[in-house]
């Protein structure tokens, strides 16, 4: 078992469903949990970041340099289904014309459109420049720009008493719609895709973003294997969000 010490109340309840995992340890622990805000505490050894938006790409870079074993604790893009992605890629060079991402958080609106950026990444959107139409204390948008087709697409995070991820898409050929449930552990995402052969819904995950995460870092730990490159993601992700002045 890797052995860890838990602060954070919804890491601990995440935690409780991989007893054959990680073990609670107040003593002291493999894995060290810090906010994405505080990732200069984090000590030697590996590293699960909460609320990682809330890094900048500087921290998280210099934290990558060490060589550390890191997991990005996400709620959206890690609850979709393998199969969902799949279907969602199949028309690769039918591009979405209409991309609108919409989020509503109790937290920071920062880490929520990374959460968004991480998301439609995910899905084919290498996103390579941000743009703010409107930035408030209870609302931040922002565009999306683009080289691979994916110009325009539209991203929305206001406050709000619960935590929802929703995202549609439109391009010739497909209408895509998804809407994760970031509170509720046993939600599974909702995929629907929309094409000429009518409409299909994915088969549903019943596992939550950040249970997801954590079995992926357990992987990475036990097997050593990589990250498929999602920390250098988040790290480009996390430099737009910088270049364009959102905090």
């Amino acid at each position: 078992m890797t052995r860890l010490r838990v602060n954070p109340a919804d890491q601990q309840a995440v935690l409780a469903t991989l007893p054959n995992r990680f073990v609670i340890d107040e003593a002291g622990g493999d894995v060290h949990i810090v906010s994405g805000d505080a990732l200069a505490s984090a000590g030697a050894g590996a590293v699960m970041i909460t609320e990682p938006g809330l890094a900048s790409a500087k921290a998280l870079r210099a934290l990558a340099d060490t060589g550390s074993t890191i997991g990005l604790a996400l709620i959206a893009a890690p609850a979709l289904p393998e199969a969902a992605i799949a279907a969602s890629r199949a028309l690769n060079d039918d591009v979405p014309l209409i991309v609108d991402a919409a989020a509503e958080t109790s937290g920071a609106l920062r880490a929520t459109l990374f959460e968004l950026l991480m998301l439609i990444d995910t899905l084919g959107c290498h996103a390579e420049g941000l743009r703010v139409l409107a930035d408030t204390p209870s609302e931040i948008i922002l565009v999306v720009e683009s080289v691979d087709g994916w110009n325009g697409a539209r991203l929305t995070a206001r406050r709000s008493f619960r935590t929802r991820f929703a995202l549609e898409t439109v391009s010739r050929t497909l209408r895509r719609e998804i809407v994760i449930d970031g509170t509720a552990l046993s939600t599974p995402a909702e995929v629907r895709l929309f094409d000429a052969s009518g409409t299909r819904t994915a088969l549903p995950r019943y596992e939550g973003g950040l249970r997801a995460s954590w079995k992926a870092l357990h992987v990475r730990l036990t097997e050593g294997t990589g990250d498929d490159g999602q920390i250098e993601t988040a790290i480009r992700l996390l430099a737009l969000l910088d270049a364009a002045g959102v905090v």
